[in-house]
This record gives C-alpha cells, structure tokens and sequence, in this order.
C-alpha cells in the first residue's frame, strides 16, 4: 500500500487537451490549399485565357490633374485595365475618371469602407486588388500615380516581361521588380503647362545626391516597384510581397529580390530593359501642396530640401520625348 503510494505521488497530472492548435493548423493548412488551388488555375489559364494581359492597380487622393496623362500613357505601354482605389479625394478625381470607368478601362473602388490616409491603407487596397482581380489579369502592377512604368527599347511593357521569363532559368516568374528613376523638380518652381512627361526631364544621379536627413535616407538606396503574378502573391507591401512555393521578385537581370521588395546590399540597379519614371516632386507649388496634404498624418515627413540646387535634378534625361506626340494625340482623342 505505501509503495502504491509513493507512485501515486510521483504520477504527473493529466494535461487538459486543447483544440486551439488544431484549429490554427486546420487553418494553415486551408491556406495552403487556397494557395495551391489558384496556381493551378493560373496553369489552366495561362495560354490565352486571362480577360487582360497586364493590368494596373493604384491608390490616389487629389491627383485629378495628372490622372489623364498617367492612363493614356499607359494605354500606349499596353496596360488594359486600372484598378483605381479613391482614397476619398475633394477634388474632381470621380469626375476624370468617370470616361474611363464607362468605357470600362477604369474600375473604380471608393477605399477603405471607413475614411483613413496611410500605408497601410495602401497596403490593403494593394491585397484587395490581388485578391479580387487576380484571375482576370496575367499580370498586374502595383505603382503610384506619379509613377510611369517605361519599356525602354521595346513597344510596350508585356513584351519586355516575356523577354526576360525567356532568358532566365525560371519558367515562371511570380514578380518582376522593376527600378525607380527618380526625377526632380527640373528647374520649375511654379506648376508649368504642358504634359508631366515632358517638363520634367532631370533625374538623379546617385553618387551626386546629397545625404539629407532622417527623413530622405531612403534616397540613398535602390528602390523597386513591382509587376507580379497575383495568383502568386500570399502577401502584398508596397515594393513586394511573400510568394507562394518559396518563389521571389527578380529584376531584369534575374538577380533575387528581397520579399519586401528590397534590393540586396550591393546589387547594381539595371534600368536598360525597363525602368519606373518616378515624378516624386514636380515643381516647389506642387510639392508644397503635397505636404500640406500629409500633415494630417505624417506633419514632419516632408520638407522643402528638394529645391536646393541639383537635387534630384543632375542629369538631363529625355528618355519619355518619343511618347509626348503620339501622348498628346492620345490625348485628344480619348477619354
């Protein structure tokens, strides 16, 4: 009886059993299938059978001005369609837009469901977009609208993509990261008449770019925005993104990206195929509006630096001075 006891006493006590853990494996492993099952129907659609071959997808807030040029310039690239996430503008966005929307170039998406100005609303408008559009396009961008997406010897911006999935040992390419050209304001103090593309014709030079603070260290680095397959997207930033089956973004020389989109430390940008026309500052009036429009939320994000002579403005680039006639023309016809 004692040694019974004594086994009784040193006996550990029943564990109470749990489900949460197979709940959350439950739910990872329904991920996973939801992963799998829209590659599969990326293979079955891949030969043809998408609504549209390259699509855009984009958040603005007050950019009425600029948003016909930025769409018929991309109409010439070869995009088909624009996801076009409002991010509740006062000025005539709806109003520019509403052509496009009849026509069906544009979808339009008054977004978030409740009013918020952040990154983060970007990055949800950006999921929302892979999510609900991904079966409709064979590839989709994720870019701004003071960003023009340029084939540099090619007609348009699917041939390069093709090019590139042709010279490189993947057989599918889950992103195509594609590097910033970053412009400055080119001289122009007040807002001139006359095409973005066109008045606007001094870049960067790197090694000439002054260091500027906290707030401008990002300037010292490359930069990538991304053209992805949606239907390998788990997960969406701003640059990049997590893709399915271990896949990642490369850039035109099929050299690997970070999953944030990130460029890894020494890898030289190559911008000879296709490149990112950022138009970041325009002229000092309309910088100077930019930053009364983020105050809300960031009031010390911006400052007037980019005026200082040569920022962002050392080399004299007319890479875009082919599209400004047949632009014009577009123009005038479209929408």
């Amino acid at each position: 009886m004692a040694a019974c006891k004594n086994k009784l006493q040193i006996m550990e006590p029943v564990p109470k059993l749990s489900l949460r853990p197979f709940w959350e494996s439950l739910y990872e492993e329904i991920k996973k299938v939801r992963r799998y099952f829209n590659n599969f129907l990326r293979e079955m659609r891949e030969y043809g059978c998408f609504k549209n071959e390259l699509s855009i997808a984009t958040m603005v807030r007050n950019e009425a001005s600029y948003l016909k040029e930025w769409i018929e310039y991309h109409k010439l690239a070869g995009v088909e369609t624009f996801y076009i996430y409002d991010n509740y503008s006062t000025d005539a966005t709806k109003e520019v837009l509403r052509p496009y929307i009849e026509s069906g170039d544009v979808v339009y998406t008054l977004f978030p469901a409740e009013e918020t100005h952040n990154l983060e609303t970007q990055v949800r408008a950006f999921n929302d977009a892979i999510t609900r559009y991904g079966n409709k396009t064979r590839w989709l961008a994720l870019i701004d609208a003071d960003e023009f997406i340029v084939p540099v010897h090619a007609d348009n911006i699917t041939s390069v993509i093709k090019e590139i999935e042709k010279k490189i040992a993947h057989k599918k390419i889950a992103a195509l990261g594609v590097y910033w050209v970053l412009y400055g304001f080119s001289g122009h103090y007040k807002k001139p008449d006359g095409l973005v593309i066109e008045n606007y014709t001094r870049s960067r030079v790197k090694e000439l770019t002054k260091a500027a603070g906290a707030n401008y260290s990002w300037i010292e680095r490359e930069w990538i925005k991304s053209i992805v397959n949606p239907r390998m997207v788990t997960t969406y930033y701003i640059h990049g993104g997590g893709y399915i089956n271990g896949q990642y973004g490369i850039d035109e020389q099929g050299n690997r990206l970070q999953n944030d989109g990130g460029v890894p430390e020494g890898l030289t940008a190559s911008v000879e195929k296709i490149r990112i026309n950022h138009y970041w500052t325009k002229s000092y009036e309309e910088f100077a509006e930019k930053i009364e429009r983020t105050k809300a939320h960031d009031a010390e994000k911006y400052t007037m630096i980019e005026y200082e002579a040569g920022f962002l403005s050392q080399k004299e680039d007319r890479i875009m001075e082919k599209y400004i006639a047949p632009l014009k023309a577009a123009m005038k016809s479209g929408c």
